[in-house]
């Protein structure tokens, strides 16, 4: 079984996805609910990825699978 360990700064582990596949469809479900025109902004991305304790990586390729343009890239993560 496929664990991913999350840690919340508040000690607990509420509402958060427990199987890489739940939580890869929870990437993509933020990504679907955030993209605008199939845009998503890059801070947007980021904060995606932080919020779930996921990598920047992570985020973009599930956007490239959902044909979503990461836009206004500051850091060159995506």
């Amino acid at each position: 079984m496929d664990i991913v360990k999350c840690f919340c700064q508040e000690g607990r582990f509420a509402n958060r996805p427990t199987t890489m596949v739940e939580m890869k469809d929870r990437v993509v479900e933020e990504i679907k609910k955030k993209a605008v025109k199939g845009k998503l902004p890059c801070p947007t991305a980021r904060t995606i990825a932080e919020e779930l304790g996921v990598s920047y990586k992570a985020v973009g390729e599930a956007a490239d699978k959902l044909n979503v343009k990461i836009t206004d890239c500051q850091l060159g993560c995506f």
